[in-house]
C-alpha cells in the first residue's frame, strides 16, 4: 500500500485549493473530486497530479454559490450535485453551476439553507439534508419532504447513506431509517444515546 498526500501549496495554482476537505467523490469516469471548507470544488488530474478548481466569484452568477462545500453526489445522468453553506448547486457541462430551487421551501436557491448531506439511492433519487430538513428529489425532478415519524424528532442530517431500499440518516439526535411509509424512524431509541 502506498499513500500520496495532497495539500494546498501557497503560490501553486495546481495544488489543492485548501486543506480542510469535507467530502470526496469518485465519479462515473473514475475521477477524484475533493471539496471542503473554503476549498471549493477540486478535480484531480490523475496523470499530472494537478487540480482544477471551482470557487465562488461574486461577479459571476454561474460560479459555485459558496466555497464552503459539505457534500458531493452524482446521479446516473452524470450530474454532479454540490451541497454548500448557501444551498444546493448542480454543475453544468460547461463547468458553470445551476443554483437549485426547492419549491417546497421557496422561490430562491438560498431558501435551501446549508446543505450538509447528499445521497443518491439505487432508483437515482437524490436525498438532500438541509438546514430545513430532509428532502428527496425524484428522477423526474419532483421534490418531497421526508418527515420524522416522531414530530418531536429533529431532522438535521450530518450524513445520509443507504443499502438497497434502506436509507439511513445520521442526525445530532440519533440515527434514523426511512421506512416503507416514507417517514424517518428513530433506530434503537433505548440503545443509542441521544448524541
Amino acid at each position: 500500500v502506498e499513500f500520496r498526500n495532497f495539500r494546498h501549496v501557497s503560490g501553486d495554482p495546481d495544488s489543492l485549493a485548501g486543506n480542510g476537505i469535507s467530502s470526496l467523490l469518485i465519479d462515473r469516469q473514475g475521477r477524484l473530486w475533493a471539496a471542503g471548507l473554503d476549498a471549493g470544488l477540486n478535480l484531480l488530474d490523475a496523470t499530472t497530479g494537478k487540480f482544477d478548481h471551482w470557487k465562488h466569484d461574486p461577479a459571476n452568477p454561474g460560479s459555485l454559490v459558496s466555497e464552503k462545500v459539505w457534500a458531493l453526489a452524482q446521479t446516473a445522468d452524470g450530474s454532479l450535485w454540490v451541497g454548500t453553506r448557501f444551498g444546493l448547486d448542480r454543475m453544468r457541462a460547461d463547468g458553470s453551476f445551476e443554483h437549485v430551487v426547492n419549491p417546497l421551501l421557496g422561490p430562491a436557491p438560498a431558501d435551501f439553507g446549508e446543505v450538509a448531506a447528499l445521497y443518491v439511492d439505487p432508483r437515482q433519487r437524490l436525498w438532500v439534508g438541509s438546514a430545513h430538513g430532509i428532502f428527496r428529489r425524484d428522477a423526474d425532478g419532483s421534490w418531497h419532504q421526508v418527515l420524522p415519524a416522531d414530530p418531536a424528532q429533529t431532522v438535521d442530517a450530518w450524513r445520509i447513506d443507504g443499502n438497497g431500499e434502506e436509507v439511513r440518516i445520521a442526525t445530532v439526535r440519533g440515527l434514523l431509517v426511512v421506512g416503507p411509509d416514507g417517514r424517518a424512524h428513530r433506530v434503537a431509541r433505548d440503545a443509542l444515546p441521544d448524541t
